[in-house]
């Protein structure tokens, strides 16, 4: 009986230690997915100003209303609409965390471009380190 317990409890260490690995890696692959994701959302965002600029002929100066002041021209339609369900009411974007991007114009990191910037996981303003998401190398 001793040596079957042994068996069935050593079983149920390595089960434990095989699902707490596999968790592991199923939550770092998420949050992966979510940067990913939300990488891809700020280049659209970022296209968005760029088509904004092409039509305008300037930036927009604020990051206040700036979904709505990219919502009024038309050729920015396609690269904000999965970014629709993520307007504030002041009409800042947010991202998934429920943070706005950082908008900045005219960019100090992109001089002549904007910067635009997530605060990331944390939601402290790392100035676009640490897990901040950043439009600029």
């Amino acid at each position: 009986k001793s040596a079957r317990r042994k068996t069935v409890i050593l079983r149920w260490c390595a089960f434990t230690v095989i699902l707490v690995i596999f968790l592991a890696i199923l939550g770092i692959g998420f949050g992966i997915a979510v940067y990913r994701h939300e990488r891809i959302l700020m280049e659209e965002l970022e296209k968005a100003v760029y088509i904004y600029r092409l039509q305008q002929g300037a930036y927009p100066i604020s990051g206040k209303n700036l979904f709505y002041i990219l919502d009024a021209v038309p050729d920015t339609h396609l690269y904000l609409k999965r970014l629709r369900s993520r307007v504030s009411d002041q009409g800042e974007i947010l991202d998934f965390w429920g943070f706005p991007f950082v908008y900045i114009c005219p960019g100090i990191h992109n001089p002549g471009l904007v910067d635009i910037y997530s605060y990331g996981l944390n939601g402290k303003d790392n100035y676009g380190e640490s897990d901040d998401l950043k439009n600029w190398r």
